[in-house]
């Protein structure tokens, strides 16, 4: 493989490079997004609202998506230069619709028909619409083929009942991919059914879940007798599952990038020149520096299969089970780094964002006690390795 860019990817990198430097204001490209919405959350808003549109008028939200639903046509390895770019300018996420442009859009564009892609995809441009995803259940997650919340067609709706729980923004979120059983006498994988709801329905409730670093983006969904029309089911009746499959690598897809590890490295060497050990800066220590070696060279190994991957998809090859790789490297560097972080801090890990003496805003507390969600999101660990060993590694499947 030829690490270096072509012409044209250089050219297109430069041209990314010089758009940021004239959109993107020199206070943002040197706090970061996080840091501009926890000092000022509603100028946050202001400006990602700005940002989007920006986006959407150069023509890079959707940018690999096909130019026929109104997204760029480019190639796997333009979009990832554009990720890259961004992230490292510290700009702003690609769109206020975050999970509707990075797992619900592509799945209805591979799976929706053409009126619901004329429905669905403006609003996920346009950042009107916000996405959560309703897939795992207090009893299916790990196992999510055994989910129970139920859809019963009468007529011309479907009447939902059910629980869903740990759903990424359902407090933000006016619209659900909605993951239904209508065929509970069908093998659990066939019995399935994706439908769009409309969180505004009525029926639905959503609670927040209060996390150990004070954090509610996850909530548990409620469905009593919602109606919702056949016309929003993505796909055809218990066939789901296949719908799933695809939204999960999308978002296990996601989950591989590297550039934010980099930058964590990166931060931690910075704060490990200022505090000291036993009288001496801890990057000095030559424990704390071997660690810090360790995770720098599981980070290189899991960038350089992030670009092999790539180049597989570039060539038109099939990554849906490479992804599990990828979700695993990924949570393994940044465990490591995170606890790394924590071990820095000593008796300050203790401290969250707002405490006296508390270092670099409490990041690296608030990131190691976030980790449970990580972990569990797109997929948890011993998933991703059953997926490995069945369809990589050709391996007998695991005893239900």
């Amino acid at each position: 493989m030829d690490l270096k860019d072509s012409p044209a990817e250089a050219a297109f990198r430069q041209e990314v490079r010089d758009w940021i430097k004239e959109n993107l204001p020199q206070e943002w490209q040197e706090k970061g997004f996080r840091k501009m919405l926890a000092t000022d959350p509603y100028g946050f808003v202001g400006f990602f609202t700005e940002w989007n549109k920006r986006l959407l008028e150069k023509g890079w939200l959707g940018f690999g998506w096909p130019k026929e639903v109104g997204g760029g046509g480019a190639s796997p390895i333009m979009q990832a230069i554009l990720n890259e770019e961004m992230t490292r300018h510290n700009a702003p996420p690609l769109g206020i619709s975050l999970m509707g442009l990075g797992w619900v859009g592509p799945s209805i564009v591979l799976y929706g028909n053409e009126e619901q892609k004329k429905r669905f995809l403006p609003g996920i441009f346009g950042g009107t619409d916000q996405w959560c995803q309703g897939f795992s259940e207090p009893g299916a997650g790990s196992d999510l083929a055994s989910l129970k919340c139920r859809a019963v067609r009468q007529g011309d709706h479907y009447i939902v009942n059910g629980q869903k729980i740990w759903t990424s923004i359902a407090n933000l979120a006016n619209w659900i991919m909605l993951l239904v059983r209508t065929d509970p006498s069908a093998p659990k994988r066939d019995g399935i059914t994706c439908l769009m709801v409309d969180m505004t329905s009525p029926g639905i409730t959503a609670r927040t879940i209060k996390q150990m670093n004070r954090h509610e983006e996850y909530s548990e969904v409620f469905f009593e007798d919602v109606k919702v029309p056949v016309e929003n089911r993505i796909g055809e009746e218990n066939k789901g599952w296949k719908v799933a499959k695809s939204t999960l690598v999308f978002e296990r897809s996601g989950i591989s990038e590297t550039i934010e590890l980099d930058r964590g490295l990166e931060a931690l060497k910075e704060a490990s020149r200022k505090l000291k050990k036993n009288g001496r800066p801890l990057n000095e220590d030559p424990v704390f520096r071997q660690r810090v070696a360790q995770v720098n060279l599981e980070l290189r190994a899991l960038k350089l299969l992030g670009l092999r991957i790539l180049s597989k998809q570039n060539r038109g090859k099939d990554v849906r089970n490479d992804s599990s790789v990828t979700k695993l490297g990924r949570l393994n560097v940044g465990y490591k780094l995170d606890c790394l972080g924590m071990d820095l801090l000593g008796t300050y890990s203790q401290l969250l964002r707002g405490s006296e003496g508390v270092i670099d805003q409490g990041k690296w507390t608030n990131r190691f006690l976030a980790w449970p969600g990580y972990v569990i999101g797109g997929g948890t660990p011993h998933i991703q390795k059953n997926i490995i060993g069945e369809r990589i590694l050709g391996l007998p499947p695991d005893e239900k």
